[in-house]
């Protein structure tokens, strides 16, 4: 049966009564401090009664401490191990940052090994990757305009596209709707994460369908991925690879007026090798179709795209909870140690360096991201992660506030109280860490996790996407996880 940590919250509720009005001496005597029966039943039934405005049958664990000293201040079912959802993603930062360093960036870069000549390149064109999750149409965009100021007008080799070392994997979670664009193919290139955008238009005499691969300098549409109308009901969408072209059939009915979504691309390299070649003929360059290659090419670089710092770009992870960048930042932060094969390898290094530095429980990682529910972490190992002193330092400043108000307009705490943190959400799942800075008191690390996997596992494909019933019982998590906060800031 799970039981409220009563010896924890009793140390923090008297924390609060005997620091008023009593002298320094007697705040440092090491005596210790008897501990009343009534505090630690009124704490215990408060929990109790929080507990009811929770999703009812869902799993539960939450902890709260003292970043100073550790000290468990209240929690409930603490060891319990449950899907962090992209909480994740604020260990991912924290991993990447302390291995590769804050400044470090991904390159992007055109190689040869021919040289050029009266505006003949005399060789192959390479684009190769670096690993830049966050390399985008208007990135190769400002490379096409680069190479065309060396005069060149065409090549006499190929137009050559690597993905480098990184592994080549088809989605973050194979059991997620094929369609979905946050589900991702990885890759050592990437291209608009990995996403192409399907538009359509209602016209008199049926639909028009566009895929481009939208930037804000160029918005170019390639031949190797393409969109059909389907008269089917379901499913909405559907996918089909040959050899290097993607197909993606859309049923007509479940179109309205004029929409449109990003779709994912599965083969991401290949992707954004051909918007190269379409950008590079718009800036009057003649390139052949590109040819992925599988081995490091020889050659001299011609140009390169640099990324954002890596700061900036977990801030901008943490703030946008995007999983491919989480993912990337992953993988390249462990292929630092060693090549890494799967996202599997991947994470399991990241635990291994973790238990190296924090007392870990209950921590199965499969990804970097969260958006696979086999990660799974208890909520007692989350609050020693953000315990650590670089932790504090390097991903505290980087996390949102979190804005919790009574109403619109009206804040319930002052301003000696700042909550910062990362939510994560999943269909039935929904988690929240972080931390709250009290400058009149203690400062706290939290962790709030709740699941209903019965639930989510019972989803048929179909109803992956937005199944009924579930914004009910998230609203529900969500205003647990705040009477929590609010009543961890009253205290």
């Amino acid at each position: 049966m799970s039981k409220v940590s009563r010896r924890h919250t009793l140390s923090f509720l008297l924390a609060s009564v005997v620091s008023i009005g009593l002298p320094s001496a007697v705040l440092g005597t090491s005596k210790p401090i008897l501990r009343p029966n009534f505090v630690v039943n009124r704490s215990g039934r408060e929990i109790r009664e929080l507990l009811k405005f929770a999703p009812v049958g869902s799993d539960i664990t939450f902890v709260v401490c003292d970043t100073e000293t550790g000290e468990e201040l209240e929690s409930f079912n603490p060891l319990r191990s449950l899907p962090p959802a992209s909480v994740m993603k604020a260990i991912t930062g924290f991993y990447a940052l302390e291995t590769l360093g804050p400044e470090f960036s991904f390159q992007t870069r055109l190689m040869t090994n021919g040289s050029i000549n009266n505006g003949v390149l005399e060789g192959d064109l390479i684009l190769v990757g670096g690993g830049d999750p966050t390399l985008d149409t208007d990135a190769l965009y400002d490379l096409s305009k680069l190479l065309s100021e060396f005069n060149l007008k065409t090549l006499t080799g190929d137009f050559k596209v690597y993905s480098s070392d990184w592994p080549s994997i088809n989605s973050i979670d194979p059991d997620q709707p094929s369609h979905l664009s946050y589900n991702p193919s990885i890759s050592g290139l990437n291209l608009n994460f990995n996403r192409i955008f399907l538009e359509w238009k209602r016209k008199q005499e049926g639909y028009s369908l566009s895929l481009e691969a939208r930037g804000l300098k160029a918005r170019p549409s390639i031949e190797g991925i393409k969109v059909k109308l389907s008269d089917r009901t379901s499913p909405v969408f559907e996918y089909k690879k040959l050899q290097n072209n993607e197909t993606w059939t859309v049923a007509r009915s479940s179109l309205g007026q004029t929409g449109g979504r990003w779709l994912p691309v599965r083969n991401p390299a290949l992707y954004a090798g051909q918007v190269f070649q379409r950008l590079a003929m718009d800036a009057g360059i003649d390139l052949p179709a590109p040819t992925v290659i599988y081995s490091m090419p020889k050659g001299q670089i011609l140009i390169s795209h640099e990324s954002e710092t890596l700061k900036a770009m977990t801030k901008s992870m943490l703030k946008h909870s995007t999983n491919l960048t989480a993912e990337m930042l992953g993988v390249t932060a462990s292929s630092n140690f060693s090549p890494v094969s799967s996202l599997g390898a991947s994470s399991h290094k990241m635990v291994r360096w973790l238990e190296e530095r924090c007392n870990l429980n209950g921590v199965s990682l499969v990804d970097h991201s969260g958006l696979n529910d086999q990660s799974t972490i208890s909520a007692k190992s989350m609050v020693n992660i953000l315990r650590d002193s670089r932790m504090q330092i390097q991903i505290k400043p980087l996390l949102k506030k979190i804005p919790y108000r009574r109403k619109k307009g009206q804040k319930i705490f002052g301003d000696d109280i700042k909550i910062v943190g990362k939510t994560g959400t999943l269909h039935y799942v929904s988690a929240l860490a972080g931390y709250i800075d009290n400058s009149k008191g203690r400062n706290l690390a939290f962790a709030i996790f709740v699941s209903d996997m019965r639930k989510r596992r019972n989803l048929e494909n179909h109803q992956k996407e937005n199944p009924r019933g579930s914004t009910s019982w998230m609203n529900s998590a969500r205003y647990f996880q705040r009477l929590l906060i609010n009543r961890w800031c009253r205290l």
